[in-house]
């Protein structure tokens, strides 16, 4: 094609076509001599950028209305330009109708906040994977929520976050029983999915917040423990957390379930004083010591709380059950039916259809754990609620060993209402956030009451009755279940008109209390005996459940007593917060995430359980 000449391109300039198109003036003569400035590439037409705005049309196209393509620059206005001789506005690229997306930089509030929550919130609070981050579904939702954020990596949480937050954890942890003078322990051993032995330790502390008290627990660890499962192999493990922990003074109690290595473990570790048996009452661990005057408002020591070992009041009396009920080979029988209609019911549909069918979807039996006597319970329990008649009916034909007769059906009602205030005690005494030891001694008293009269009226049961009766007496007599129980304004002394047995005495601390009472005559208004007598009257007239709230209220009235009292209400009844990690620990170690290595595991159990404190 030939370069149109400049008396064409001035003419098409002027022309009234070309100027109502634009109100830009007309280009000069330098522009249009520089359109017609012959090009060595190729004979086209080139777009020359100027400070005037028009669509610069093919002449040919101009005639037929077509309009022509946008044209490249001039190479000479392109060499003109590298020259220095560049023109003061240019011809916008694609790029800058395009809008770029500005990432936040790695030091940005928002994207911290962002990864931040995602580790505290999915992994650790949702115990989602850790693989979720690299999910491209995940990524997808993140580009959506917002498309500034830059995805954390794997390796980032895994090698970062999660340890900072372990490393951020522990010193708020260390921080919080720095200020504690008595910590009471639990501990237990688990194992995951894959046989890995873990040990766990929860501290329980009473922790002032403001003007009122509340309990609080911490998971210090829940270590990978390897090797034999040796009372003396616990008891190393159990004191390297400990002294990491800086409490190994500090220790009131440690409970644990009735294992022999765990009883093993704290006869090493931390051996309970023996009192001589030539001693007469008068010189018991339950005497004076208590009651002494004490001049100064400084923590009472409790001359019985040197680390010693107690039972776990809610395995203690799973056992006693578990022991009465195998003593009973008739009940045996009875249960051991139950459970095997509560296995058909949850492995055969024919079985399942025909029980939804005769007492509809809503009804159900649960399985047992036969580890766990409440589990029994609850099983026998949902079986009861059912009509005899229609279960009998709906049995009869295809399964007759699962039909029971009147006579064990009997057994069955009558076996719940005799464990029914066991099952009550045992999730009584496993709270975590509320006082749970006082309850111990109202608890036992109150299932004495129950037995005496089960005795009496229940004659299916009745050997059980007996066998429950026997292996109640021993395990809960430690005198910190008498104090907790005298230190909780909602039972005082009044647990006593509880013990309805025969020849019953008041425990040898009240008797040693009105003891020294009657000899002190001249105490003073702030001593221990003092404040007890006065707390004792107070407490007729109060209706406060909330053991915690009345000691806030009333420190300045009671000061000695009031430390006790702390020191006390803080030791929980049950290990079972330590088993509640390992509740936890299960869900995190779930099917799908058999790999997780065991300090990843142990890192993620610590966080999810101290999540508070994040």
């Amino acid at each position: 094609m030939k370069g149109i000449t400049a008396n064409e391109w001035s003419s098409f300039f002027n022309s009234s076509e070309t100027s109502t198109a634009s109100s830009s003036p007309a280009p000069s003569q330098t522009d249009i001599q520089l359109m017609t400035h012959s090009c060595p590439v190729t004979p086209q037409f080139y777009l020359i950028p100027q400070s005037w705005t028009f669509l610069l049309l093919c002449l040919t196209s101009t005639k037929s209305g077509a309009a022509a393509a946008p044209l490249p620059p001039h190479p000479s206005y392109l060499s003109q330009e590298t020259a220095g001789q560049q023109s003061d506005v240019t011809q916008p690229t694609i790029s800058l109708f395009t809008q770029k997306v500005q990432l936040y930089s790695p030091q940005s509030p928002r994207q911290q906040a962002i990864s931040e929550a995602i580790v505290q919130d999915l992994i650790i609070g949702c115990c989602l994977p850790l693989s979720l981050v690299e999910n491209g579904h995940f990524k997808h939702f993140l580009e959506v929520l917002d498309s500034k954020y830059t995805p954390i990596s794997r390796k980032t949480v895994s090698e970062r976050r999660i340890p900072e937050l372990v490393r951020k954890v522990k010193e708020t942890v260390l921080e919080k029983l720095k200020t504690q003078s008595s910590v009471s322990l639990t501990t237990d051993l688990w194992s995951d999915r894959r046989l890995r032995s873990f040990l766990g330790v929860t501290a329980h502390v009473c922790y002032k917040s403001k003007d009122c008290y509340a309990l609080e627990t911490y998971l210090l660890d829940c270590r990978r423990f390897t090797g034999r499962h040796t009372g003396e192999h616990i008891a190393s493990a159990f004191e390297e957390i400990t002294e990491e922990y800086g409490i190994r003074d500090k220790i009131s109690y440690i409970i644990t379930d009735n294992a022999p290595n765990m009883k093993c473990a704290f006869k090493v570790h931390m051996p309970q004083q023996q009192s001589d048996d030539s001693e007469s009452e008068e010189d018991n661990l339950d005497d004076e010591h208590l009651w002494e005057d004490i001049n100064s408002e400084e923590d009472i020591d409790l001359p019985w709380s040197s680390g010693e070992r107690l039972s776990c009041f809610a395995h203690s009396l799973q056992l006693v059950v578990h022991d009465g009920m195998k003593e009973v080979k008739t009940i045996s029988r009875t249960i051991a039916k139950t459970s095997k209609f509560a296995t058909l019911l949850h492995s055969s549909s024919q079985f399942k259809d025909k029980f939804e069918a005769a007492f509809g979807t809503n009804k159900s039996v649960p399985a047992a754990n036969t580890t766990r006597w409440n589990s029994t319970f609850k099983q026998v329990q949902a079986l009861t609620t059912l009509e005899h008649k229609s279960l009998s009916e709906m049995c009869n034909k295809d399964y007759e060993d699962v039909v029971f007769s009147a006579r064990e059906w009997n057994q069955l009602k009558e076996l719940c209402i005799v464990l029914s205030p066991f099952a009550e005690a045992t999730e009584l005494t496993q709270g975590e956030r509320s006082v749970t030891i006082s309850m111990v001694v109202p608890t036992v008293l109150d299932l004495n009451t129950h037995l005496l009269k089960m005795e009496e009226t229940r004659m299916q049961c009745r050997p059980l009755v007996r066998a429950l009766q026997h292996g109640r007496e021993e395990p809960f007599n430690h005198d910190v279940y008498f104090f907790a129980a005298m230190l909780d304004p909602q039972f005082g002394l009044s647990w006593v008109d509880l013990d309805v047995t025969n020849g019953a005495k008041c425990p040898r601390l009240l008797s040693r209390y009105k003891a020294h009472k009657k000899h002190s005559s001249s105490v003073q208004n702030s001593s221990i005996a003092t404040q007890l007598n006065r707390y004792f009257n107070d407490i007729r007239d109060c209706d406060s459940d909330n053991a915690l709230a009345f000691w806030g209220e009333n420190q300045s009235k009671y000061p000695q007593l009031h430390n006790l009292a702390l020191k006390v209400l803080s030791v929980p009844a049950s290990s079972a917060p330590v088993e509640r990690v390992f509740s936890r620990g299960g869900i995190v170690m779930r099917p799908h995430r058999a790999r997780l290595g065991a300090k990843m595991l142990q890192s993620l159990i610590f966080l999810k359980c101290n999540e508070t404190l994040l």
